[in-house]
């Protein structure tokens, strides 16, 4: 036979692109679409205010409503909570009075989460106390504090958090004919961090006064001071101005702040309100000394009100509010008002403005505007009337979040004007400009009459079907995928697009006579379009199809046991009738039990699993033995799961060739047995085959090629291989015929061709890819290691060092692993990948815990803990999916690839990235160099001494005809660290810096390898 060997990536790989897809990057937070959810809690809820939390990134929402739809008459402090993607997760409420509602919420730096609000007992009464709740990330209250002042009416709208976790609150507090003038004062107080009233002031003048907001300035300041703005009421004009209040700590009287108020002069005709405040800052982010944004309205009698906002700053001589600028955002024809509720900082001089729009007194929107801090200049501006303009409901805006790294904005209120209808909203964009507004939806199901229309009872939803529009201006593609009810959605940008889907498996056919494809199809702002995905079963596929996934955390021979998770389901087109699960262990393997009955004959595992409806999973856990005896490091223990007697679906019906099956042997050290059988009833050519030796690839030719192998009942074909690396971990591919159906790789490895008791390689077999791209069939394959511990990624096939290169044909299984770091247990996990932009399948894979998945978005994969799981305090878990590629891949591209871990009340995880190249085809792949091993060579000796050494080894090579030859020197994960060439008998080699451990050194002559060794340093 002929062997071609490829003995460097320089010659492996050619010219490559890259393709960058980036997995949990900052960019990859940032997904640009509108969402809104609508929690319809059949009760009227108020909803006042909302917050980002800093580590999980999810979502708090305060307001009020009744515990149950009946006690509309006892409304109670409501807090709903919402993940990172503003998916709603739990909502609970806190009885403290008979009447309550939550007004604002702040986070403290450290994760306290603290609410104002307002309540009373009597309510026919018109006296409310203020209350602050001091809480926990999971709504459970840890202190509270009532102001409880009988015959005292005190409203609360704001508070702010110091560094020291003091409480700031704004509000009005209702003076008596004895105190004051009956009227309601600005009101202002401070609690320390336990919830004990630090000070309490009020100020006013004749009318009705109030703090509406409140921020802490602790920038650039020795100690921070605290600036209130509302409204008070000026006896000359008999209008509303706004005001300014600075009120610092008093170290005199600690009781007894000092308090400096500034008021805003524009129009004495004219009324102005100051609903929200912030401190300024400049294009560098710098704050900007006794500088403040103010917004709110501006309103004249009997006329429509305007938006006002303005940069501020105090003149301490006249107690003005001088103005750096002024401006106003107009109602315009169609609207009776438009008013600032939020004004936020976002970053270097931009701020933003969450506007209500009144078009008329039933029907309410939001506005957002962008505007530079400095100049006042409007940057962009952006109206959400498509969310309530063709329905009669209202969407009232109430509270704007800036998302980190300019991810864009979200905003909760009220949807529905009337108390009995009012539902909360949590509505979330991206950037002005960049935000989605089109919607593609539909039902994917099993068309049973091929009426191309669902038929609830009679058609079948079908789940995890993947759908995508891609954008034809700029090739951008928006994926979603169905539900369990068969339901998806995608939220796309206005555009032309091309909408399609992939057919789950081979299984499945299209329907000819309904819609396979929309082509072309213009989706403007606000539109929604159908697309529905009726498919039949293949006829020349009318068989069972069960998906089948093994895995495990690790294994670790010390460990003495390990516990595999096997999930089976059913996505073929008919139920699955009684199937049997059998299951191949290494020899290293004993088994212990099964979670469900199993019977063991040698080294199978049967499992017999009734039947199984379309979409319907099952999964058990298997307990196996493991023994250190005669095991290496990173020696690998290999797992086949498979369904008995699965067929390969031919979908056309027009493959008439063979199926290869492979099994490597050691015969003696040096010497493998390669046998090729034949499964199918057609024969089929052998043309040649790869054959690995650690990270040497090359292509075997056998003699006479092609080889025609016929049916199971011939004989198969056997070749002896003798390994040019002794000690190697061997492994031998031979791809399937052209036009072989289903994603089969006929592959098997060796470890340890040696003779008993001598040391071989470990740590390469996980470099190439097993033969279980057929769903049917899974196979895992576990280095002997400690097990692994914290938060990160990792692939197989790990493919060539440098570049990581494998076939485009291998799919790449990623292995997410995650650990909860927290002291209590986690029933909230998400796990969220970007995947890379050429990835075209996903499929499913064994995890420590239930997940259900979708895609959405660019091609992100979110992975979610079912309901009912948790993981424990300090549990460590594990979560692996598989991705398939286009087969094209010449030149090569490069796959970045990262993951982003999210527990609830848990700082954001960014995994390691994996990299990866994809080159092509196998017969591609293996970039061949004419130059076989010369029969004709002989070296006699290879001399390595001393041997471990600590400074210096000489090598020394005694043969014929020894000219010129060379030593590579690799460590154990296969990488190589030092070539030194030589033009006599010896060479040394030095230290240099090497690390203490063990070495395989590699001996070229003409670059090929002709003797191997292993060498220790100390």
């Amino acid at each position: 036979m002929n062997l071609l060997i490829i003995r460097t990536r320089t010659l492996l790989l050619k010219l490559c692109i890259t393709i960058l897809a980036l997995g949990a990057s900052l960019q990859a937070e940032a997904q640009y679409w509108e969402y809104y959810t609508i929690l319809g809690l059949n009760a009227p809820e108020d909803i006042n205010a909302l917050t980002q939390l800093k580590n999980d990134r999810g979502y708090l929402m305060v307001g009020r409503g009744p515990d149950n739809s009946s006690s509309t008459l006892d409304p109670d402090v409501f807090i709903a909570r919402f993940d990172i993607d503003g998916r709603f997760l739990w909502k609970k409420y806190i009885d403290n009075y008979k009447d309550t509602r939550a007004l604002d919420v702040v986070e403290s730096e450290d994760g306290q989460i603290f609410l104002v609000g307002e309540g009373r007992e009597d309510v026919s009464a018109n006296n409310y106390d203020i209350f602050v709740l001091s809480l926990n990330p999971k709504g459970d209250v840890i202190w509270s504090y009532s102001t409880n002042t009988e015959d005292v009416d005190e409203r609360s709208h704001a508070i702010d958090v110091t560094l020291s976790n003091e409480l700031i609150i704004a509000g009005q507090i209702k003076t008596t004919a004895t105190v004051g003038n009956g009227a309601f004062d600005a009101y202002f107080m401070k609690l320390d961090a336990a919830g004990n009233l630090v000070w309490e002031k009020n100020m006013g003048l004749t009318g009705d006064d109030v703090a509406y907001d409140v921020t802490v300035n602790n920038s650039g300041q020795e100690d921070e001071e605290y600036v209130f703005t509302g409204s008070l009421f000026m006896p000359q004009s008999e209008n509303l101005d706004i005001f300014l209040s600075i009120v610092n700590d008093n170290d005199d009287d600690p009781t007894d702040p000092i308090v400096e108020t500034y008021y805003l002069q524009l129009d004495d005709d004219k009324t102005e309100e100051a609903y929200s405040i912030e401190l300024a800052y400049d294009e560098n982010e710098e704050r900007i000394e006794d500088t403040y944004i103010i917004a709110g309205l501006q309103v004249t009698a009997g006329e429509s009100s305007d938006l006002l906002y303005t940069s501020v700053k105090p003149d301490p001589s006249s107690q003005i509010l001088n103005t750096e600028w002024f401006k106003l955002f107009e109602a315009d024809s169609t609207q009776f008002a438009i008013e600032a509720k939020r004004v936020k900082y976002v970053s270097g001089e931009k701020y933003a403005i969450l506007a209500l729009e009144e078009k008329s007194s039933a029907q309410i929107g939001m506005r957002l505007i962008e505007f530079n801090g400095v100049t006042g200049d409007t940057i962009a501006t952006e109206s959400f009337n498509h969310l309530y303009e063709d329905t009669p409901d209202s969407f009232i805006p109430k509270d704007l979040v800036v998302r980190p790294n300019l991810e864009g904005y979200a905003i909760s209120g009220d949807k529905g004007l009337l108390a009995l209808n009012a539902d909360p909203f949590f509505f979330r964009t991206g950037p002005i400009g960049l935000t989605y507004t089109g919607t593609i939806s539909g039902k994917v199901f099993k068309d049973n009459n091929e009426d191309c229309g669902f038929d609830d009872g009679t058609d079948i939803p079908l789940k995890n079907w993947r759908i995508e529009a891609r954008n034809q201006e700029d090739g951008r593609a928006f994926i979603g995928t169905s539900d369990e009810e068969g339901n998806y959605a995608i939220t796309v940008d206005p555009g032309t697009y091309d909408i399609f889907y992939a057919l789950k498996n081979d299984h499945w056919e299209v329907l000819s006579t309904c819609s396979t494809i929309i082509t072309d199809t213009l989706i403007n702002e606000n539109e929604n379009i159908q697309f529905d995905v009726p498919v039949k079963t293949n006829s020349n596929c009318e068989f069972d199809y069960l998906e089948i996934n093994a895995s495990t955390l690790g294994v670790d021979c010390e460990a003495e046991e390990v516990a595999y998770n096997i999930d089976i389901t059913n996505y073929g087109p008919i139920t699955s009738s009684a199937s049997t699960v059998e299951i191949v262990l290494d020899e290293k393997f004993t088994f212990i039990t099964a979670s469900i009955p199993a019977t063991l004959d040698n080294n199978i595992v049967s499992v017999d699993i009734d039947e199984l409806n379309i979409n319907e999973s099952i999964s058990f856990t298997l307990n196996l033995g493991t023994n250190c005896e005669d095991v290496l490091e990173l020696e690998a223990y290999r797992l086949e799961a498979r369904i008995k007697d699965a067929e390969l679906c031919d979908p056309a019906a027009s493959y008439n060739s063979g199926s290869f099956q492979v099994e490597l042997s050691c015969l003696e050290t040096g010497k493998a047995q390669l046998t090729v059988n034949n499964t199918s009833t057609a024969s089929v050519q052998l043309v040649d085959y790869i054959i690995i030796e650690d990270l040497v690839i090359g292509r075997v030719i056998p003699d006479n090629s092609p080889i025609e192998i016929p049916d199971p009942n011939g004989n198969p074909y056997t070749d002896t291989i003798d390994l040019s690396i002794l000690n190697a971990s061997t492994r031998v591919i031979v791809p399937q015929p052209d036009g072989h159906p289903g994603r089969s790789i006929p592959t098997d490895f060796l470890e340890g061709c040696v003779d008993d008791g001598e040391d071989y390689n470990t740590g390469y077999v996980l470099n190439f890819l097993e033969n279980d791209g057929d769903g049917f069939t899974a196979i895992d394959v576990q280095e002997n290691k400690a097990l692994p511990t914290g938060n990160f990624m990792e692939a197989v096939p790990r493919g060539l060092t440098d570049d990581n290169a494998i076939s485009s044909e291998s799919a790449i299984k990623y292995r997410i692993y995650f650990k909860n770091n927290s002291d209590t247990p986690s029933e909230y996990l998400t796990i969220r990948d970007t995947l890379p932009a050429a990835a075209t399948i996903l499929q499913e894979g064994a995890s420590s815990h239930k997940f259900n998945y979708d895609l959405y978005e660019n091609n992100v994969a979110r992975f979610t803990l079912d309901q009912g799981e948790t993981v424990l305090a300090g549990e460590q878990g594990f979560l692996e999916f598989k991705v398939f590629f286009e087969q094209e891949a010449t030149p090569c591209e490069a796959i970045e690839n990262s993951a982003l871990i999210i527990f609830e009340n848990q700082e954001l995880i960014y995994t390691n990235s994996i990299n990866t190249e994809l080159c092509g085809s196998y017969a591609e792949f293996v970039d061949l160099v004419d130059t076989p091993i010369s029969p004709e060579q002989e070296v006699t000796k290879l001399n390595i001494y001393p041997n471990p050494f600590i400074d210096y080894s000489i090598i020394e090579l005694e043969g014929e005809d020894i000219y010129f030859w060379s030593i590579e020197l690799y460590d154990i994960n296969g990488k190589m660290v030092r070539r030194v060439d030589s033009d006599s008998e010896q060479l040394v080699l030095q230290r240099n810096g090497l690390e203490p451990g063990m070495y395989i050194v590699k001996v070229l002559s003409d670059e090929q390898i002709i003797k191997t060794g292993k060498l220790m340093v100390h």
